[in-house]
């Protein structure tokens, strides 16, 4: 704002556009604005270059933001045939409270499972960078209060049961788990070989996908991806932020904000980042 002389008036959004870029020519300095508008040139040209680079800045934030969509909720009785397709589905409130208080009380009555505890000042949590420690008390309920890490637990049968009925769908109840994460944790960018389904049970949790078309189109790209599998830091900073990859800027961001209730269906091969905003409770579900 110090650019600006006060004109006293408000001044049209187009003339200032105008202003603006007639500020940044190199071989115009004009002592006022032909518009009137109150611009008086009294920058260096150091500041033209400081104003001209947080433009482009801006420009290629903007031009990163277009390909964040945001993914609409399916209505329960249509998310069978998005399955079918294999296409991405959110369902909102998919199962009842009956549901998600079975699964709490498989987290209280839970004892001696395996856990992974980030490194030294990450943020990430996987069976590829981190170890699984036996645990032999309960450990789970200390992660969504003051601990550190994530917890998976077995699948109750009946639980899998109402899943399968919910969607139509088999589970294999061998690779399904039901994961106890502290707040702040990713689970970095990966994919899973099989489709699931994602359940929420507690808390909110923040999930990223990635098509598969696209992330798997140039393998230049998708190496640059799959770096991200081993970066620390908020998905806000490593996505949109200053950090973010320049393949981000070819592919299509699948933005799904996930509440008590809610389920996510993700086709197989996917790319997808899972970060808990608070401490969550979620079951994933792995599809035959």
């Amino acid at each position: 704002t110090s650019l600006w002389a006060a004109a006293g008036r408000p001044r049209p959004i187009a003339a200032l556009s105008c202003c603006f870029e007639q500020f940044l020519k190199p071989d115009s300095r004009p002592d006022r604005c032909e518009h009137r508008c109150g611009f008086q040139r009294s920058a260096t040209d150091t500041e033209r270059t400081a104003l001209r680079s947080r433009r482009d800045g801006v420009e290629a934030a903007l031009a990163l933001a277009r390909r964040v969509l945001q993914l609409r909720h399916t209505a329960p009785c249509d998310a069978p045939a998005a399955i079918a397709a294999r296409t991405p589905a959110l369902v909102r409130g998919a199962l009842d409270s009956d549901f998600t208080t079975s699964i709490l009380k498989c987290v209280a009555s839970s004892r001696g499972a395996p856990w992974l505890v980030p490194a030294r000042g990450e943020n990430i949590v996987s069976g590829e960078r981190n170890k699984w420690r036996p645990r032999r008390r309960s450990f789970t309920k200390q992660l969504l209060l003051d601990a550190r890490g994530q917890a998976r637990l077995d699948v109750p049968l009946d639980a899998l049961r109402l899943v399968e009925g919910a969607f139509g769908v088999r589970c294999d109840g061998d690779a399904s788990a039901v994961f106890v994460t502290s707040q702040g944790l990713r689970t970095p960018l990966h994919s899973d070989p099989e489709a699931s389904i994602l359940v929420h049970v507690q808390g909110k949790k923040r999930v990223l996908a990635i098509p598969p078309s696209q992330s798997d189109a140039c393998p230049k790209r998708l190496a640059e991806l799959l770096r991200l599998r081993t970066t620390p830091g908020a998905q806000r900073r490593l996505y949109l932020g200053d950090d973010a990859s320049s393949a981000l800027g070819a592919v299509d961001l699948i933005s799904v904000e996930l509440d008590e209730g809610d389920a996510l269906f993700l086709p197989a091969r996917w790319l997808h980042d899972v970060e808990s905003a608070t401490g969550t409770v979620s079951l994933a579900a792995r599809l035959l």
